[in-house]
């Protein structure tokens, strides 16, 4: 079973947004959500096995400050994976 999780952050310009990498080297300029996501391979009961990491990372994630906007699981057709996706705001950001 393969798990990866990712951050992702927004960059915000006037009248766009686009999504980058957290390798990028824009930290500074970047707003206060993150994107966490986390992949599974799509076996039996790996639909609560992923659940169950995502609340843990939820839980992990809010002990540090961040506070959630949303989560968003989805089943990619041909792949064979199962995707949470987490927003949650960074901590000391309005």
């Amino acid at each position: 079973m393969t798990s990866a999780t990712r951050n992702y952050f927004f960059k915000s310009s006037t009248s766009k947004l686009s999504l980058q990498n957290s390798n990028s080297r824009e930290i500074q300029s970047m707003k206060a959500v993150e994107i966490f996501m986390i992949r599974k391979s799509f076996r039996p009961n790996s639909s609560e096995a992923i659940r169950k990491e995502a609340e843990d990372l939820i839980n992990e994630k809010h002990y540090q400050g961040y506070r959630l906007i949303n989560v968003d699981f989805d089943v990619a057709d041909n792949a064979g994976y199962i995707y949470a996706f987490v927003t949650m705001k960074r901590p000391n950001t309005y």
